[in-house]
């Protein structure tokens, strides 16, 4: 599934793509997941399931999977935001079921600090 998006303030064009069971998850997505992931706001938001150890290429490949599992449990939903170039630029997760680690439904996102407007 893919939505076509606008980045904010300038309205480039992107895509919002679902990580679900068709999505093909490549070398590039990993390493960009695992970039992002350590850059410091988003790593804090990561501390409950890393610590203090970086994320890693091996913690991008699991959090595919993970996300392609809610999709088929039809408990949590999660979308990446690619630009025009296919980079990988942000992600959201929209839980909606009592496994939400809030007890009930729930957003959560993180992106790339260069592109917070997306």
């Amino acid at each position: 599934m893919e939505f076509e998006i606008e980045k904010y303030p300038n309205k480039e064009k992107c895509r919002l793509v679902s990580v679900d069971s068709s999505f093909v998850v490549n070398v590039a997505d990993l390493a960009r997941i695992t970039e992002i992931c350590n850059q410091p706001p988003v790593h804090k938001s990561l501390e409950a399931i890393v610590g203090n150890n970086p994320y890693t290429v091996g913690d991008a490949r699991g959090f595919i999977e993970w996300a392609k599992d809610g999709w088929l449990s039809e408990k949590w939903y999660v979308f990446l935001v690619r630009d025009s170039n296919n980079k990988i630029l942000a992600c959201v997760d929209i839980k909606v079921g009592k496994d939400s680690d809030m007890g009930g439904r729930e957003i959560g996102f993180w992106a790339d600090t260069e592109n917070p407007g997306v």
